[in-house]
């Protein structure tokens, strides 16, 4: 979330859970609640958009050992319509970093009931039924972060990351922090030069 988003943020939100913004002192309170996860969490704060508006918004706060999802909401009218599913919009930041589109990929852990988690058009990943990750795509760091803290809130039986390389150190940083344990398996092959490969945790099954 980039401040020029907070005003779309706040209006939003309000919509989604019904709050009457109409008096000075409700404003300020609701701006408020939704300012200080934003202050204090940047990393875990993000917004889903279309056509350039802000159509949906989430904020998750670590404390400690505590994930919490602060707050998530979607416009009205737009909730279970698949906003932010348009999977050929993600192609191009696919091949800028992977180098190839996951397009038909996405369709696949989609139809079987994964979870798409969207950072505006900074980046992308997919959860699994019981809430392991299954890929990651960014165009930087800071949206990687918090895709990938927010992938480890909806685990439900143990947090699981995979394909962790040694060139993706942010990832390294959250799965620490968040108390996980690193192993060493398998290895990551690649020829070529496909593209960065960073920041980006591969699928199991499709690389």
């Amino acid at each position: 979330m980039l401040p020029a988003d907070l005003d779309a943020a706040v209006e939003v939100t309000a919509a989604a859970f019904s709050k009457d913004l109409g008096d000075a002192e409700a404003m300020r309170r609701w701006r408020e609640r939704i300012l200080y996860p934003w202050q204090t969490d940047p990393d875990g704060a993000f917004v889903a958009e279309r056509d350039g508006g802000v159509i949906g918004v989430a904020e998750a706060i670590v404390r400690e050992r505590m994930w919490c999802l602060s707050m998530l909401g979607v416009e009205p009218g737009i909730q279970g319509g698949a906003a932010g599913r348009d999977l050929e919009a993600l192609a191009a930041l696919t091949r800028q970093v992977r180098g190839a589109p996951y397009t038909s990929e996405l369709r696949f852990a989609l139809g079987r009931g994964d979870r798409l988690l969207r950072a505006g058009d900074r980046g992308f990943a997919v959860v699994d039924a019981v809430g392991h990750l299954w890929v990651l795509v960014a165009r930087d760091e800071d949206a990687a972060r918090a895709l990938l803290w927010s992938a480890l809130g909806l685990a439900q039986d143990g947090a699981r990351v995979r394909w962790i390389t040694g060139a993706q150190q942010w990832a390294i940083d959250v799965v620490g922090r968040a108390g996980l344990r690193l192993m060493a398996y398998g290895a990551l092959c690649v020829r070529g030069t496909p593209g960065p490969l960073a920041p980006f945790l591969p699928s199991a099954s499709f690389a």
